[in-house]
């Protein structure tokens, strides 16, 4: 049994057998040099912090404890004893006075009954009197401030907002008071995003839905909010857990080498590939990282904090509820519905496709649904597209896409109707394309154009790209129906090409094949009931996203066409693939506890 350095009890004869009591003098003197100086004063006390006065003897003075680790002590290495001590850091002078043959006095156990134990516990005692009531407050104090954040945390936020209100008051104006109540609910966020995770991606996303607040560059609460998410994660790696830890998902490697194309041609786009044409300023440059950046960390965030089914069926709940009440507004006309709801969010073509497919995949696929509930998601889903297709016809990405993933949920759902089905839906399809055309035929082959001329441009940095937002000044070098101006690709694969390089557009397909192969593999995986439901549903909203991406609308948006602005509902995309990983881990983890548990029930029977 371990007790305190002070009650130790040494044997004499280990001692001698080790051969370090002649060291004494030497041991004595050059503690007390160090001991002496102000340096070693201070690395001493920082020594004793990190080590709490746990310094124990086990096993009768042969072994020691040094930082939570079992020393023997007949290890201790003679060539310590030629350092200078006065140069190493509060590490090495920890290892220098616990475990070196020059100091062994504080390595080994104290006693009176030898002249080495008696000198050892004079400086020790040194030590203990000068930092013993400094210590003991300082963990004290730290203790308290741990186990009590509901004691002290309010209290110094609500002083600190008075403060700042009375300060405002006299001499802020507007726009800095929304910045102190924003800042004020960042705190509160981030409160909340450290102790539930998941509930911070809820708020996220309800935020991106109805919090107006538009900061420069069109930074809002969806990119605080996942900002925030990814800040709190990588801390929790690094600082709590100290080690990377990614779960192992084939998704994890395109996303992550995806932000590391992005970062390279961020700097790729400084470079100056054309005399006569600046590039973009930095900043719209750093909110076209920004997208790309978080929108990664969109599915990342998902794919390692939502680790329970419940939390997933909270967000496509959330999401479904909060979409059928604007589709509900929408479709009586009642003109304050786009005032509560965000342009950013319902004017994104990912809100409609994800809404839809999430919907459509729950009717037709999960079996455990009560009757009342599958009911009212049809009407959620057929108020969607009417609402889509015939009060808003013209907006093409608000209809087409959302089609595509019905069909095929469809399709994946009712595969020996699908197949009898598909002379007329290809009728279908050819002629809801050619009527899109002819009603938009100036548009298309303005696209056509604007397309090329990217494509021509982007050939100056074909590897990693122009950078982002920079090919939006460069095209006025070719004229665009006889005219030279600024314009983007309306392409989001033309786009990526443009921006990050035939690298970025390979690795982002890459990550979207991988996607997509995981949703095929979870289909036999997952029980019957939600979570089958949300696979088909992701598939479906997978190939609607990567429809509407070859059309208009933004899977990662430009800076230059609706920038930070579109994140809101960009975002959603990320969120719902990143359920996919969410869903593997938990299901690999269910099925590795039931392979240990039948190991377990066969090696006891």
């Amino acid at each position: 049994m371990s007790s305190r350095r002070s009650d130790f009890k040494p044997n004499p004869s280990h001692l001698e057998k080790t051969g370090r009591l002649p060291e004494k003098e030497k041991g004595i003197k050059v503690a007390d040099s160090f001991l002496n100086t102000k340096r070693g004063a201070d690395r001493a006390k920082q020594l004793f912090d990190d080590l709490e006065s746990e310094l124990l003897d086990l096993d009768a003075g042969r072994h020691v404890v040094v930082r939570g680790k079992r020393v023997s002590t007949k290890k201790a290495s003679t060539k310590k004893s030629q350092a200078n001590i006065t140069s190493l850091s509060p590490e090495e002078v920890g290892t220098q006075i616990l475990d070196s043959k020059q100091a062994l006095q504080l390595s080994l156990p104290f006693s009176k009954e030898t002249s080495v134990g008696a000198g050892a516990s004079e400086i020790y005692q040194t030590i203990e009197s000068k930092f013993a009531d400094i210590i003991s407050a300082y963990h004290q104090v730290r203790i308290w401030l741990v186990n009590n954040p509901n004691r002290w945390l309010a209290p110094v936020i609500i002083i600190g907002v008075l403060e700042l209100s009375i300060i405002l008051a006299y001499k802020g104006s507007m726009r800095q008071l929304e910045y102190v109540l924003l800042m004020v609910c960042g705190i509160g966020a981030v409160v909340v995003f450290m102790r539930w995770p998941t509930l911070g991606i809820i708020l996220t996303l309800l935020g991106g839905i109805f919090v107006p607040f538009s900061g420069p560059s069109g930074i809002n609460v969806t990119v605080f909010g996942v900002l925030v998410l990814l800040g709190l994660w990588f801390l929790d790696m690094f600082v709590r857990k100290r080690q990377i830890h990614l779960v192992p998902s084939r998704t994890v490697l395109p996303v992550l080498i995806f932000i590391i194309l992005s970062v390279l041609s961020f700097f790729m786009g400084q470079l100056p590939f054309f005399t006569f044409f600046s590039p973009a300023p930095l900043d719209a440059q750093l909110g076209g990282l920004a997208i790309f950046v978080l929108s990664a960390g969109a599915f990342i965030i998902v794919a390692h904090q939502v680790n329970d089914l419940c939390w997933l069926q909270r967000l496509t709940w959330v999401f479904i509820a909060f979409g059928a009440f604007y589709m509900l507004g929408r479709s009586i006309e009642w003109g304050g519905i786009d005032r509560l709801y965000q342009n950013g969010f319902v004017a994104g073509s990912m809100f409609w496709t994800w809404l839809t497919a999430m919907t459509f995949s729950q009717v037709v696929f999960n079996l455990k649904l009560k009757p009342a509930w599958r009911f009212m998601l049809v009407g959620i889903f057929v108020i969607t597209l009417y609402v889509a297709f015939f009060q808003q016809y013209d907006w093409k990405s608000g209809w087409l896409p959302p089609l595509a993933a019905v069909a095929t949920i469809f399709v994946l759902r009712y595969r020996k109707v699908a197949l009898a089905a598909i002379p007329i839906g290809v009728i279908a399809a050819v002629i809801m394309v050619v009527r899109a055309i002819a009603t938009e035929q100036w548009s298309w082959s303005t696209r056509l154009e604007a397309w090329r001329i990217v494509l021509e441009i982007s050939k100056a940095s074909p590897i990693f790209g122009l950078g982002f937002g920079n090919y939006h000044f460069y095209v006025k070098l070719i004229p665009l129906m006889g005219w030279y101006s600024t314009f983007n690709s309306h392409n989001q694969y033309v786009d990526l090409i443009a921006q990050t390089g035939v690298l970025g557009l390979v690795c982002f397909l890459w990550f979207i094949v991988e996607t997509g192969a995981l949703g095929w593999r979870l289909r036999r995986q997952v029980p019957e009931g939600f979570a089958t439901a949300y696979v088909y549903g992701a598939l479906g909203g997978l190939v609607g996203t990567l429809i509407a991406a070859g059309l208009v609308d933004w899977v990662l948006p430009f800076a230059y066409n609706i920038g930070l602005t579109g994140f809101r509902a960009s975002v959603l995309a990320w969120f719902f693939m990143g359920g996919l990983v969410s869903l593997e881990q938990i299901y690999r983890q269910q099925m590795q506890i039931s392979t240990d548990q039948k190991t377990v029930e066969r090696s006891w029977g």
